[in-house]
């Protein structure tokens, strides 16, 4: 399988690159750093916890949050100050099943 087969056929690797792509346009220092992924999960509230809200909502118990198809890539690594200092420096990027960027920040 090539890579571009490979790229094709697991959502992780495309959705990696993205992010590599992302972080090398926005913080050059960190374009060589090598990130961690997890899978975003989306939080759906229990039965009990809409009941004490007041907003409990009659029917079968809620299933368990799907998986969302969103990724985080963290980077972490090093930048220098204009002082030159050395500042750690933690970059992360959320990716969609679609490849598109849903939220990207830093560390200052």
């Amino acid at each position: 399988m090539t890579k571009r087969e490979q790229t094709k056929s697991d959502p992780v690797i495309a959705a990696r690159e993205v992010a590599c792509a992302v972080v090398a346009q926005r913080w050059p220092e960190l374009a060589g750093v090598e990130p961690t992924v997890t899978a975003r999960q989306h939080h759906v509230p229990t039965q009990a916890e809409l009941g004490r809200l007041g907003a409990a909502v009659a029917g079968p118990a809620q299933a368990p949050a799907p998986e969302s198809g969103e990724y985080t890539f963290t980077f972490a690594g090093q930048a220098r100050t204009p002082d030159g200092y050395i500042m750690p420096r933690i970059a992360r990027v959320t990716v969609d099943s679609q490849r598109r960027v849903v939220k990207a920040t830093t560390s200052k």
